[in-house]
């Protein structure tokens, strides 16, 4: 599984920790293979230079081994589903797309109906 993480900042701007390069520090989550769903704490400057003394923490315990088995096949089946989940949404889209242009269509012919009745 590739390197995947997330961020979250529940905390105030003037609360906001700082790193020793000025960078603020965020929590992330880690969705790696070796630490799924471990939280940690980096600075938002150390993803483009690794090291070089940014602020860098595990704020979680490791993952235990059965949650490592677990959780990333977990994540790809919910990846899947919502993959499936968007291409069932747009399928929806079109074919209610197309039901308004039905509608609309019958819409005019019962108009031409009528005309023709008259």
């Amino acid at each position: 599984m590739s390197q995947i993480s997330s961020s979250s900042t529940s905390q105030s701007p003037s609360a906001r920790k700082l790193c020793r390069c000025g960078g603020y520090i965020k929590t992330w989550t880690s969705w790696t293979d070796l630490n799924p769903g471990r939280r940690f704490e980096a600075c938002e400057m150390s993803r483009r230079s690794r090291g070089n003394g940014h602020h860098w923490e595990w704020l979680d315990a490791m993952t235990c081994a059965r949650g490592k088995e677990l959780i990333p096949g977990l994540l790809r089946r919910m990846r899947a589903m919502e993959e499936d989940l968007k291409l069932i949404e747009e399928h929806k889209k079109e074919v209610e797309d197309k039901l308004k242009m039905v509608e609309r269509e019958k819409k005019e012919l019962e108009y031409k109906v009528g005309e023709l009745g008259k």
